[in-house]
């Protein structure tokens, strides 16, 4: 394998296309490659390395918090719709809530009689 010192690492630019799929500015990883660059010529690419390092892990705790706070942003935001329909359709939820129970508890009685009888 021949390092290109015109190339930021591998590794870094996997950990960063793995957070490309939930980030909406994919115009940072250009930036980065070029700000790369100009540090690789400029100070050398071991120096370059270790600021696109810098970078990456500087880049790795905004992104958590950001699909963390989406994330529950968008389950509050469902649970608001769930309940706002529970209390529009009483009654048909009623019956799909009741319905699902019972189902659940049918499945589990026959479960256990299959496992008594195969024992």
């Amino acid at each position: 394998m021949i390092y290109n010192p015109s190339r930021p690492p591998r590794l870094a630019l996997a950990i960063l296309s793995c957070m490309k799929k939930y980030m909406q500015e994919h115009s940072v990883y250009i930036e980065l490659e070029e700000e790369f660059r100009e540090i690789a010529e400029e100070l050398g690419p071991l120096r370059a390395t270790l600021w696109y390092w810098g970078q990456v892990v500087y880049s790795i705790p905004v992104y958590l918090k950001l699909t963390i706070y989406w994330r529950i942003t968008m389950f509050r935001n469902y649970f608001k719709i769930a309940v706002r329909n529970l209390m529009r359709n009483k009654f048909y939820s009623f019956v799909n809530i009741f319905g699902l129970a019972f189902g659940m508890a049918i499945t589990i009685l026959i479960a256990l009689y299959v496992q008594y009888e195969l024992s």
